[in-house]
């Protein structure tokens, strides 16, 4: 479709304004890639029903008001990247709770499940590192979603909510820059961090390897045994937004 457009005389074609929210996130987050691959890992591991059943238990047991699952991200939805560490963070006391748990159980299968929740779960400087992310990905979130919708014209829309998300990340930039040195990065690239075609044949890697994975862009392989470094990615990924 987009190629026929092109080849039509007088007429101009507006990609979608959501899609390209989504790619700027991307190319952001391309800095904490080995963030996004611990917590795909973490979230995967409580995607099957023993681990979610035993997840929902603690939730009940720690008095959590809503009884929730992981959630996954998916390439295809947007902010679907925001929710699912949004979600990781509403869990994060229940995982570390049921990791404790199960690490004291007489139990030796059950005690390997609490040694595996304890090797892959993020540190604490991740999980606040992430949750810093979800307070800037929460602004494309809103943005992404009032031009998602199908019941009005979003048209008129794009050039206000672009300019006001260029107005809140200006001074965020600026301030970042002062004191950043810049990380280039490929932004002709339409891959990104986020898109994983193959997300089949990476959720088969996780369960299989739990150290070493193939990044879905680069194809290299990525050791995701230990917490990313987390000091100035903030930044850097503020500045590369912008």
């Amino acid at each position: 479709m987009v190629k026929a457009v092109r080849l039509i005389d007088g007429v101009i074609r507006i990609p979608c304004t959501a899609h390209t929210l989504q790619l700027i996130i991307g190319k952001g987050l391309e800095l904490a890639t080995v963030l996004v691959l611990r917590a795909k890992r973490l979230i995967q591991f409580f995607m099957s029903p023993k681990q979610m059943e035993r997840l929902k238990d603690v939730q009940i047991k720690l008095n959590y008001d809503n009884i929730l699952g992981a959630i996954g991200d998916v390439s295809t939805r947007w902010n679907s990247t925001y929710l699912a560490w949004d979600r990781l963070l509403y869990l994060r006391d229940a995982i570390e709770e049921l990791a404790a748990k199960l690490f004291r159980d007489r139990d030796s299968n059950v005690k390997k499940d609490g040694r595996q929740i304890k090797k892959i779960n993020l540190s604490d400087d991740e999980w606040n590192f992430m949750e810093s992310l979800i307070t800037l990905l929460s602004l494309f979130e809103e943005a992404t979603t009032l031009l998602g919708g199908s019941n009005y014209t979003t048209l008129s829309l794009m050039h206000p909510i672009i300019s006001d998300l260029k107005t809140k990340f200006k001074d965020q930039a600026l301030s970042a820059s002062s004191f950043t040195e810049p990380i280039v990065i490929d932004l002709t690239k339409l891959i990104t961090i986020l898109d994983d075609e193959d997300n089949e044949e990476l959720i088969e890697f996780l369960s299989e390897n739990d150290d070493e994975i193939i990044h879905p862009t680069t194809k290299t392989k990525i050791k995701i045994n230990l917490p990313m470094p987390t000091e100035g990615i903030l930044d850097q990924i503020k500045i590369i937004i912008s």
